[in-house]
């Protein structure tokens, strides 16, 4: 030959005297009349032999120097300084997510949240929400409840149930507990009040019934002798009164009384004794001269003329002969000196006639 060659592009020919041109290998170039192949810059690679330039890496995927093949970032992780080809990955941090060649970190959408370096993002767990971004979640507040998974916010608890925080479900009320909307908790019913379970307001208990203290469900009926002064507690009827059914006390009749409280019935005086007014406590005797035979009596019977009786007395006497007896006297009298008496039940003697005399009997 007369003359030397150029090695092409792609080649090199590195000692003087040489009889053919090397072709580059991959991750490595040259221009014409090369005498080395060059080294492919990061962010650029050669895939096969003989190139004449380094190809840029795709955005999202890197290379370092002498690269044949450009890779892309591992899941859970994005390149730094995508533009360039930079060969840095990085964890993704809290919050976001990174499929593989991740190049910008991926905001968890509301409903679900990460830790970092998190190739998905995880749905919140039921009782909790998570906003958009979220890096973990949230429990429900006090008084609102969520039963679904993957949810951005928290539902309002229902009247009649309690939703203390971080509740899945809404918990109903027990008896004798209640509760408004967006309730943490149930309360107990106060005294003289009662529901059942899952109630949002608590009842008064009816007429005749009370109840004291604690959750129920059911009032109690006041017993015999007693009412309802307040829902809370029962009033024993006052002596004089009584109370068999119905919500108030009676006085007691004429005839009948009451001598204690806390009764359901009045007693009827007794035969000998009265008792004229309504609401009484005590029974009176009859008095002298007057009398009861009978039960329940309201007053006494005058005794008829010439018969006496003492106080209290069911009956009265009629007086014998020799004796007259007066109105209001518990005794018959003698017949005095001079008089006589053959008759029963008089009210007087009789003078002795002329010719005759009467001593002391």
């Amino acid at each position: 030959m007369s003359a030397c060659l150029s090695c092409a592009a792609g080649t090199h020919a590195s000692v003087a005297g040489s009889s053919s041109c090397i072709t580059c290998s991959p991750g490595r170039y040259s221009i014409e009349s090369a005498s080395a192949c060059a080294t492919c810059p990061v962010g650029t690679f050669a895939e096969v032999a003989g190139a004449t330039v380094c190809d840029k890496c795709a955005l999202g995927r890197f290379a370092t120097s002498g690269s044949a093949q450009c890779l892309a970032c591992q899941a859970g992780s994005y390149i730094v300084d995508a533009n360039n080809g930079g060969a840095t990955c990085t964890g993704c941090p809290s919050g976001t997510f990174c499929p593989v060649g991740t190049v910008v970190p991926q905001v968890c959408p509301a409903g679900t949240f990460s830790a970092s370096t998190a190739s998905v993002c995880t749905p919140c767990p039921a009782g909790q929400f998570c906003s958009g971004g979220s890096t973990a979640p949230t429990g429900c507040p006090a008084g609102r409840y969520q039963p679904s998974e993957g949810a951005s916010g928290c539902l309002t608890c229902p009247a009649g149930s309690m939703c203390p925080g971080a509740t899945k479900q809404a918990i109903r009320c027990t008896i004798g507990r209640f509760s408004v909307s967006g309730s943490a908790s149930c309360p107990p019913c106060a005294a003289g009040h009662y529901t059942d379970e899952g109630a949002s307001a608590c009842l008064r208990c009816e007429d005749g019934t009370y109840s004291i203290h604690g959750p129920t469900n059911k009032c109690v009926e006041v017993s015999p002798g007693f009412v309802t002064g307040r829902p809370t507690f029962p009033l024993a009827c006052p002596a004089g009164h009584f109370r068999s059914s119905g919500i108030t006390c009676t006085a007691c009749s004429p005839g009948s009384f009451a001598p204690y409280t806390h009764m359901s019935a009045c007693k009827l005086c007794t035969p000998g004794k009265f008792a004229p007014d309504r609401g009484a406590v005590s029974v009176m005797d009859c008095p002298m001269g007057t009398f009861a035979s009978s039960y329940g009596s309201s007053s006494c019977t005058v005794c008829p003329v010439g018969a006496v009786s003492f106080a209290g007395a069911t009956m009265c006497t009629t007086c014998i002969p020799g004796r007259f007896g007066l109105p209001g006297e518990q005794d018959c009298r003698l017949c005095g000196v001079g008089t006589y008496q053959p008759s029963h039940g008089a009210t007087s003697c009789l003078a002795c006639p002329v010719g005759m005399y009467c001593g002391m009997h």
